[in-house]
């Protein structure tokens, strides 16, 4: 009898003890629900599937720029394993994290504001991470007779009249490749030579933030006998967040300099026919779109930073020519 009366009043003791640690009120452990925890494991699931493929679609873009693994063939079956996997331990942390007990509410609730502040910090990050890439070697170039104190000034002058006169680019391929046209035609205003109207066209697409991906054909001498179109190629990549639009996902604008190599071999694939003079640069513009197929262009295998010149020969014979 006494043991119980004892036992008794230790529990009441321990309660009241509790009742005061709490304002008074009883603790009671914080349970959630199984029908919440499914909630949260799918909710969380999903969100780190979202950004592991925002993440892992950048990566198949650099690995296949860089000819590093092929997109379509066998890196997409990992790719695929990554997202799933992302699914799987994001939701079930989520769900044991909301299952679980809690005896504090309110770090709980500021738990879950960090996670939240956290998410939003790394889509961000996604998004602006490839911005701040900036190539600067690309603007250690030369061309010929225009050496690069000269290319940099061509370069400041771009920047400046691309941010105080020169329309703004459009969402539209013919437009883009019209404007982006009469951009080289202001600034190589007075240009003698193809290495200057190169150097203008180099300066007009690293304003707009470009990388330079390569000179096509990629081979040894592009401007050899072997290249029977006529033409020269340049490819870039500009990334049209930098441009004022907003693509998260496919935000890469292929741009292509053509240099006019013979006039008649050029006739058929140049595409403004009144730009088919030699040494005439002429742009095709590719924007990104969200159905059809997505160019990744790759990279110089020779690792150039800056466009492959013609010899000084080339030059003086596409002077020459009308």
């Amino acid at each position: 009898m006494v043991e119980a009366i004892l036992l008794i009043s230790r529990i009441a003791a321990r309660k009241k003890m509790e009742a005061v640690l709490n304002n008074g009120r009883p603790q009671r452990p914080y349970r959630l629900g199984a029908g919440r925890a499914v909630i949260a494991f799918c909710v969380a699931g999903m969100g780190g599937a979202i950004l592991t493929w925002i993440f892992v679609y950048h990566l198949a873009i650099f690995a296949a720029a860089h000819n590093y693994c092929d997109p379509t063939a066998r890196c997409a079956s990992w790719y695929f394993l990554l997202v799933i996997l992302a699914f799987i331990l994001c939701g079930i942390s989520a769900a044991v994290l909301e299952s679980g007990d809690s005896i504090r509410p309110k770090l709980k609730r500021r738990r879950t504001a960090l996670i939240a502040l956290g998410t939003v910090a790394a889509v961000v990050g996604i998004y602006l991470f490839p911005l701040l890439n900036t190539h600067p070697s690309q603007d250690a170039c030369t061309f010929g007779t225009v050496s690069n104190g000269q290319y940099r000034q061509l370069l400041a002058e771009a920047k400046r009249r691309q941010a105080t006169t020169w329309p703004a680019l459009v969402w539209d391929n013919k437009k883009t490749m019209a404007l982006l046209n009469q951009r080289v035609d202001d600034l190589s205003r007075g240009a003698t030579s193809a290495y200057e109207r190169l150097a203008a066209m180099h300066a007009v697409v690293r304003a707009l933030g470009g990388d330079y991906r390569s000179t096509q054909h990629d081979n040894e001498d592009p401007y050899g006998p072997k290249n029977r179109s006529g033409i020269v190629s340049y490819s870039y990549n500009v990334d049209v967040n930098g441009l004022g639009f907003f693509s998260p996902i496919r935000r890469q604008l292929w741009l292509i300099g053509t240099l006019v190599i013979d006039p008649d071999q050029a006739r058929r694939i140049v595409q403004d026919r009144n730009r088919f003079q030699a040494g005439n640069i002429d742009f095709i513009a590719w924007f990104p779109t969200l159905f059809d197929s997505y160019v990744i262009v790759p990279k110089s295998k020779f690792g150039e930073s800056c466009p492959r010149l013609p010899s000084p020969a080339l030059v003086e014979q596409m002077s020459a020519k009308p």
